[in-house]
């Protein structure tokens, strides 16, 4: 695909956020591979885009104020998504 080499930078910044703070998640349930992966997208869904081509030009240019509430933000969509998923997961285990 001839576009893909005129855009292989750009990126959706909040994904790194999201990526880094699951890193940090402790208890992940045993037999569920994706879990961590789902709730990136149920993290990722609940905030902005902010695509940038260079994370480093995002912290150059934006004040210190706005990447604190970016990183609130991630803090807290991850957090709520820990807890759908978490639910959801339960909600599977019960039987009918």
């Amino acid at each position: 695909m001839a576009e893909e080499r005129y855009f292989r930078k750009s990126h959706n910044y909040y994904e790194q956020l999201v990526y880094a703070r699951l890193m940090l998640v402790k208890d992940i349930p045993a037999g569920y591979p994706d879990f961590l992966e789902d709730v990136a997208c149920v993290a990722l869904n609940r905030l902005p885009p902010r695509y940038v081509k260079d994370s480093v030009n995002l912290f150059f240019y934006t004040p210190i104020n706005e990447i604190e509430v970016m990183q609130t933000a991630v803090a807290e969509a991850v957090d709520a998504a820990l807890a759908v998923v978490r639910t959801h997961l339960h909600r599977q285990d019960r039987p009918d």
